[in-house]
């Protein structure tokens, strides 16, 4: 892979619930590979994402960045966590601290 691009996030909805607050994203994000044949191949895709955080932040014990790039030490690839917190694109497990926000779906 030779880059990976976000052209867009768009917010679909805020909610609360309980003591969390929650907001759904729609996230527009391009690659860009090198084909063995020396031309590129750019694929386009759009993400749906639902993240949450504490409905008072004042009361979380830990700051940290809302988000924080990474390269992933396996690949080099931007590292974008899965559910399980590992590289999409080699499988890597790495530790994440989203500090507030975390990705639920």
């Amino acid at each position: 892979m030779l880059s990976f691009n976000v052209n867009k996030i768009k917010l679909n909805s805020v909610w609360n619930k309980d003591e969390e607050t929650y907001i759904k994203l729609k996230v527009h994000i391009s690659r860009t590979f090198l084909k063995n044949t020396g031309k590129l191949l750019i694929k386009k895709e759009n993400l749906s994402l639902c993240m949450k955080r504490a409905k008072y932040p004042s009361r979380i014990k830990s700051r940290g960045e809302i988000y924080i790039e990474k390269e992933c030490p396996s690949c080099g690839a931007n590292f974008m966590p899965d559910k399980n917190n590992n590289c999409s694109y080699c499988g890597y497990g790495l530790q994440v601290y989203n500090g507030k926000w975390k990705i639920v779906e």
